[in-house]
């Protein structure tokens, strides 16, 4: 199934088959074992990432707007770590994604190393 892999490590924002569900543990790397969907958009398109990235080693980041399509996003996730869009049917099965890459690419902005390191120490008040 077609997914879009988000690596904040290379910036870069690519298709990529994704033949089951379980090969996105392998994809989003650094030994993840837990992975929670973010966000699902109207379309059923649902960003994952690894549950425990701020606990890992995972160096940088990115801020997934969601909401309006201008520059200013309704709300926005920080993701420590890569996401993964993939699409659901109608039963809640994992699908291709729906929605087009450069649709996807525009909601994304890539956070520094530094941003990342001040988020995490924000979110475990290090």
């Amino acid at each position: 199934m077609k997914s879009i892999i988000i690596n904040p490590d290379t910036k870069e924002i690519i298709e990529k088959d994704m033949p089951t569900f379980k090969d996105m543990y392998a994809e989003i790397g650094n030994q993840c074992r837990l992975v929670q969907a973010v966000t699902v958009f109207p379309n059923e398109d649902t960003l994952f990432c690894d549950e425990e990235g701020l606990f890992n080693s995972h160096e940088n980041s990115f801020i997934f707007g969601v909401g309006n399509d201008g520059d200013e996003f309704a709300e926005y996730f920080i993701i420590v770590g890569k996401g993964i869009l993939l699409g659901a049917d109608e039963d809640g099965e994992t699908i291709s994604v729906q929605g087009e890459l450069e649709y996807y690419k525009r909601r994304i902005k890539w956070n520094t190393i530094e941003q990342t390191t001040e988020y995490k120490s924000t979110v475990f008040c290090v």
